[in-house]
C-alpha cells in the first residue's frame, strides 16, 4: 500500500517529505483501511485512509464514505515543548 501511495502523489506532482503506513483495524465494504500520514513539511502531516478496490487505490478523499477519523493504531508519542 505504501508504494502505491508514493505512486499517486508522484502523479499528482505533489511534494511530500515521508510517508508512514499502518493497517488501523478499521473495514469499508468489506476491504482492510491503511492510513498513511503524509508530512507535507512545515508541519503539515495529512492523513490518507486507503482500500484496494480491484487493484485499484482508493482514498478517503475520492470516496469521502471511507471512514478516516482519529484511531489508536501506532504508537503512541508524547510531545514535549520547552520555552
Amino acid at each position: 500500500m505504501h508504494a502505491k501511495m508514493v505512486a499517486s502523489l508522484r502523479r499528482d506532482k505533489l511534494h511530500w517529505h515521508r510517508v508512514v503506513c499502518l493497517r488501523n483495524g478499521n473495514r469499508f465494504r468489506g476491504a482492510a483501511i491503511v492510513r498513511c500520514n503524509v508530512d507535507f513539511g512545515d508541519p503539515h502531516v495529512e492523513a490518507y485512509c486507503l482500500v484496494l478496490k480491484g487493484g485499484r487505490l482508493l482514498s478517503n478523499f475520492q470516496d469521502p464514505a471511507i471512514p478516516c477519523g482519529p484511531d489508536n493504531a501506532g504508537k503512541p508519542y508524547t510531545i514535549t515543548t520547552y520555552n
